[in-house]
């Protein structure tokens, strides 16, 4: 029930959605608790009421100013609860706090009563994520999901992948994690995060927003005192629970738990320092690892965990990221669908570059009810164990899983060995150990690494290429025959090999454009482009059969590349056609396989396309019938039929002596999904007849095809001629004859008679004012 005494003092607070996320499971943290809610939701506000001018960077700076005082009580208001306002985040959503004693109830009603308002884009409850607990086994000194595969034993086969690559020191790694810890592992003999020493490439940063989830204030403080503003250096502060802080209301619903220096753990799967005769060795251990503090005491918030993901790709509005990251490692995960706020920031990171790795979640369950792994733009990653079947507590899915990969299983073999520390609640700066985790929280940092490797071999690679290349037969190990993951397909594509992946993400044979942007075109149009692939390599490459896998509106119209034996300098062509249908975003891929240097590879490229980002009403307008030489005016409306905003160009009329644009609130104006604007033209036809005109309003995109409006319709004569007989009837009987006259020949007769009492009535208004004169 909704306290009413909260009413007491209304104060106008802020508004943002904060979800706490979670590890994926490892051997030390508690359960996820089902208990009290985290009282903060994440509001958005539609840019209804700002200037149409703005650019999209202007907009989201306006959306992060604070709400206002007025604002503010109009949402506690409407909520009928108190609101705190806690903060703005990137995309210009706010947090807005009902207190740590709001139930669940009181979230659902605040939710509904704020989501009816007419203004809101969205709201969603700042929820928590939390580490998910499985047993663990006696530590064993093995790495054996970095050896090669065998019967007994699917591990990654990094080992084989150092003989190509081990990781450039210019390639970052993010760990969007609990932070890290000076391990020497790690940051080697100087021993420091700030500044960063070792493997790491800066002090990260801190993103998390309570003082008593950062560990950096008593869990008793209040809730209005204890805002952390996001800060350098991301040192793992510890994530204990102790009994007291168990039975204070922030901490709710967490069960008592060591420190689990899970980021640490995280860090070093992917780049531990090699070669240096200490402990083990990071998949990818030439490269860099950017920290990220996103989880702390009780797990983190949907708010945190999202800023630092924009952080950590270079993205973030208001704080700069000199080292961005190329590779996003999340091994975390909360239940429910994925939000706006979730998907917005991976859309982002992605956008930059970035690629995104997610634990598919330990529950045993399906992923669709686990975020962000349910995000889109991700790479969602499920667990195995040593001998390559399902890991009893790994998230399952037919669709949404890409890629398995090793996350340990006591059942079935070793867990996963990594850098770690004694300390039960603060780190030990004596204290440096290894130790052995399970969960898919372990099976990421896997992939990360690979990713990684795959980067640092071929730099030019998309984000969609590497998910392409992970995710593909020719680089990955087939699940054991008659395993659930090979009967039940719910696993994802196959098992993680690093060496495959990384020898796939690199071929001499290089293509121009890397990737076919056939822009915005209008339905049903033909368009093409051509694609050159050369081999750049110093010896020949054989090109197998060029494979089109999308949707039948792309189409291979022709094609050089079958099967060829390409010296090095030489090329062959595509030609690849695009004919849509409908409306939409769409893509495809063409695979052109390669055998060269004694291996066999896959060229991947890839295709996009949409239809009608501009959508309006209706192609063709008919204003009213006019008098020749007289005006009207058309409006006209368009709208973004796309999820990401759209900056309109230009606007073109067919003919400027009959089409004149008089207002135009579309060009040079950056239009966010579901958003529309208008044009007014002017018609003003000339002669009597039909007319007909266009205007043609275009995107910014390179090779968009513009959207066309046809204005047609039809005059019904001059106002200064009158249709009499003397303007050359051939004298038509009855009172169809002034109907006949060569000024009208042709027009319906009841719309000539409209005409005929038109001009008799100009007529005699004008011997009217000419009398009066006299």
């Amino acid at each position: 029930m909704r306290s009413i005494c909260r009413w007491g003092t209304l104060i106008a607070l802020a508004f943002t959605l904060s979800a706490t996320v979670a590890l994926a499971s490892d051997d030390e943290l508690p359960p996820v608790p089902t208990g009290a809610s985290t009282g903060r939701l994440i509001v958005k506000l539609k840019p209804n009421n700002l200037p149409k001018n703005l650019n999209a960077r202007q907009i989201q700076s306006e959306q992060r100013k604070p709400l206002s005082t007025q604002r503010m009580n109009q949402l506690a208001v409407v909520a009928r609860t108190p609101l705190l306002y806690v903060r703005s985040l990137a995309n210009g959503a706010h947090i807005v706090d009902l207190g740590s004693a709001a139930s669940h109830e009181d979230i659902a009603l605040a939710l509904a009563d704020i989501r009816n308002l007419s203004d809101i884009e969205y709201v969603e409850e700042d929820s928590r994520a939390f580490p998910t607990a499985t047993p663990s086994d006696p530590m064993y000194s093995s790495l054996w999901s970095f050896r090669p595969v065998s019967a007994d034993n699917y591990g990654a086969d990094f080992q084989t992948a150092w003989d190509t690559v081990t990781g450039r020191s210019s390639m970052v790694v993010a760990v969007v994690d609990t932070g890290i810890l000076p391990h020497p592992d790690i940051v080697g003999t100087s021993g420091t995060v700030s500044p960063a020493t070792g493997n790491l490439v800066s002090p990260g940063y801190d993103f998390i927003s309570d003082c008593r989830e950062r560990a950096t204030c008593a869990a008793s403080t209040a809730d209005s005192s204890s805002y952390a503003a996001p800060s350098p250096g991301a040192t793992d502060l510890g994530d204990w629970i102790s009994s007291s802080d168990a039975n204070v209301s922030t901490f709710s619903g967490c069960s008592t738990a060591n420190s689990s220096w899970h980021g640490t753990h995280i860090a070093g799967t992917i780049a531990a320092l090699g070669n240096n005769s200490e402990g083990v060795i990071g998949g990818a251990f030439g490269a860099k690892v950017l920290p990220v503090r996103v989880l702390g005491k009780c797990g983190g918030h949907t708010s945190d965990i999202t800023e630092g993901i924009l952080w950590a790709a270079g993205v973030h509005p208001t704080i700069s990221n000199p080292t961005p990251a190329k590779v996003i490692n999340l091994s975390l995960g909360g239940s429910g669908a994925c939000g706006s706020t979730y998907q917005s920031a991976i859309d982002a990171a992605v956008a930059a570059g970035a690629v995104v790795v997610v634990a598919a979640g330990n529950g045993g369950t399906n992923v669709s009810n686990t975020k962000p792994a349910n995000c889109n733009n991700v790479i969602t990653v499920s667990a195995v164990g040593q001998t390559g079947t399902k890991a009893y507590y790994s998230n399952v899915s037919t669709s949404l899983i890409s890629l398995a990969a090793q996350g340990g299983d006591s059942t079935a073999g070793l867990p996963i060995l990594s850098t770690s520390n004694t300390g039960t609640t603060t780190y030990s700066s004596s204290g440096w150990t290894y130790r052995y985790k399970q969960g898919t929280s372990m099976a990421v940092p896997h992939v990360s690494a690979t990713a990684a490797l795959m980067f640092s071999r071929n730099p030019s690679l998309t984000p969609a290429q590497v998910k392409t290349i992970l995710t593909a037969p020719t680089s990955l190990t087939r699940f054991p025959a008659g395993s659930d993951c090979a009967t039940q397909h719910n696993c994802g594509a196959g098992i993680l090999n690093a060496n495959l992946a990384t020898i796939n993400g690199f071929t001499p044979l290089t293509t121009s454009p890397v990737t076919v942007d056939f822009g915005s075109q209008s339905i049903d149009s033909n368009t093409s482009r051509t694609v050159t692939l050369t081999n750049n390599g110093k010896g020949s490459i054989t090109t197998g059969t060029v494979l089109l896998a999308g949707p039948g509106i792309y189409s291979l119209q022709s094609n050089s590349c079958n099967s060829r034996s390409l010296a090095p300098g030489n090329s062959c062509t595509l030609q690849v056609g695009f004919s849509p249908t409908q409306a939409g975003i769409t893509s495809a891929t063409l695979s052109v396989p390669t055998t060269a240097l004694g291996g066999n590879t896959t060229t991947n490229i890839g295709l996009t396309a949409g239809v009608s980002y501009l959508t309006t009403s209706s192609q063709t307008v008919t204003p009213p019938p006019v008098l020749a030489d007289q005006s009207s005016m058309v409006t006209l409306t368009f709208t973004n039929g796309y999820t990401l905003p759209v900056t309109v160009g230009s606007a073109h009329v067919s003919d400027s002596t009959l089409l004149a644009v008089s207002t135009n609130h579309c060009s040079n104006t950056t239009l966010a999904a579901a958003d529309s604007c208008s044009i007014n033209v002017i018609t003003t036809p000339t002669r009597a007849g039909a007319f007909s005109g266009t205007l043609s309003l275009n995107t910014t995109g390179v090779g968009d095809a513009p959207i066309r409006v046809t204005i047609s319709g039809t005059t019904i004569g001059s106002a200064e001629q009158s249709p009499s007989s003397s303007d050359g009837a051939d004298g038509g009987g009855g009172g169809g004859g002034g109907c006949t006259i060569n000024r009208y020949a042709g027009i319906d007769p009841t719309l000539c008679c409209l005409v005929v009492m038109a001009s008799c009535y100009v007529m005699r208004r004008k011997r009217e004012r000419e009398g009066s004169k006299r």
